[in-house]
């Protein structure tokens, strides 16, 4: 049987940042209409919330800098997490809903990745591994096997401009593409699935803007994990992560594995909490 499997992604941090996090959800089905209708629930309610934020920015937070642009309330700017009071991101964390996706991240610590001749880690180069470990991950922890047929769709924020694949409604990214493809024809890995990946703007997709939320979370609590990187804005963090691992499943992934404190004690806070919350329901 024919199975799909659709992938929401977005980045936090940048060449410059201690800790480079991609992350967002999937959704996974052997009926792509269900995929389709969890998509569009998601982007209800996202829009929904969104809406709420910048009605209370508008008329609360007059401080700070705001979402709705002018007197027309058409006229919006996008949301995004680093960019979202404390109060914002309880509210917005308080406010998505489970409709059966699954949230994903993966993280690196840059300032360790570091090449041979002593130079800074290509940020290209490190983004395409680290989607490639993600999804491959993803798809073993689902136990799809090396020769099932598996369509996979994998959605991304715009990063970069390719010649000559652009439409009026997206953009392929062949080198993410066929970084993957390569990789896993020469390991011999998904021998027969069929990936395509999609560049879309953040700001007219409200599903790239969830995963923008959830990368955005995910890269806090890694600096909230870490004495040295904390910062002001990562204020209750903590709680934060452990109410979206109690409210949705969860997978946090390390690039490289015991390449840094702080990933590591995110790992396993995940997996504590997934447990945590499976014998809490368990018991109710």
């Amino acid at each position: 049987m024919k199975k799909y499997i659709s992938f929401y992604l977005d980045e936090s941090g940048s060449p410059s940042s201690a800790f480079f996090t991609v992350g967002g959800f999937f959704v996974y089905s052997t009926d792509y209409s269900t995929i389709n209708s969890i998509k569009l629930k998601i982007k209800s309610n996202i829009l929904k919330t969104e809406k709420s934020i910048k009605e209370f920015r508008k008329d609360v937070e007059i401080f700070k800098d705001q979402f709705l642009i002018g007197n027309d309330d058409v006229i919006h700017k996008e949301v995004k997490w680093s960019r979202l009071t404390t109060d914002n991101k309880e509210f917005l964390l308080h406010n998505l809903k489970n409709f059966g996706q699954q949230n994903i991240s993966i993280t690196s610590n840059l300032k360790k990745w570091i090449s041979r001749d002593g130079k800074k880690a290509n940020i290209d180069l490190v983004y395409n591994i680290m989607v490639s470990y993600l999804i491959e991950r993803a798809l073993i922890s689902l136990r799809v096997g090396n020769n099932e047929d598996i369509d996979i769709k994998v959605f991304i924020d715009q990063r970069k401009l390719t010649p000559n694949i652009k439409n009026q409604k997206d953009l392929k990214l062949e080198s993410l593409e066929g970084y993957i493809s390569t990789t896993w024809f020469k390991e011999q890995k998904f021998v027969n699935s069929k990936i395509k990946i999609v560049q879309l703007d953040s700001y007219t997709n409200p599903t790239i803007r969830y995963s923008d939320y959830y990368a955005g979370l995910i890269n806090s609590m890694c600096r909230f994990l870490s004495i040295n990187h904390s910062k002001e804005w990562d204020n209750k963090i903590d709680q934060m992560f452990e109410k979206a691992h109690r409210k949705f499943k969860c997978k946090c992934l390390s690039t490289i594995k015991n390449q840094c404190d702080a990933i590591e004690s995110l790992v396993t806070e995940c997996v504590l909490k997934q447990i945590e919350d499976f014998e809490w329901n368990i018991n109710k």
